[in-house]
């Protein structure tokens, strides 16, 4: 038989762990000051090169439009308008996620995401 050797309060701790990383990030984010703060999604951005920011975004925009935030903000070219070039997309949990769909429908506040380059298809 396994034995676990975790204790009941690993998920408490864990729970806690993620408030104060949260906290850490909402000090310490960018993003437009104009975003209330009860829409704003703060996220820890991860980018080829080793680039990382935390960043807040609005929980009405698309993947899209925050992507385009975000790479503006880290100084990362994007050239998603324009057909046949590298595509800057962003990246949640190894899938990389629909430019039209909410922000919100697929990431929380304390998420990792990565923005990164795909060639076009």
């Amino acid at each position: 038989a396994v034995v676990s050797t975790q204790s009941t309060g690993g998920a408490k701790s864990l729970a806690l762990e993620r408030k104060v990383m949260l906290m850490k990030m909402k000090n310490k984010s960018s993003g437009p000051s104009s975003i209330p703060q009860s829409e704003r999604i703060y996220l820890n951005v991860t980018a080829e090169g080793g680039k990382q920011c935390y960043f807040h975004c609005s929980n009405l925009w698309s993947v899209g439009r925050s992507v385009d935030a975000i790479s503006d903000h880290m100084g990362l070219k994007n050239n998603n308008d324009q057909a046949g070039v590298d595509q800057l997309v962003m990246e949640y949990q190894g899938e990389v996620l629909v430019m039209g769909d909410k922000l919100c429908d697929n990431t929380q506040s304390g998420d990792t995401v990565n923005l990164k380059y795909i060639p076009p298809s």
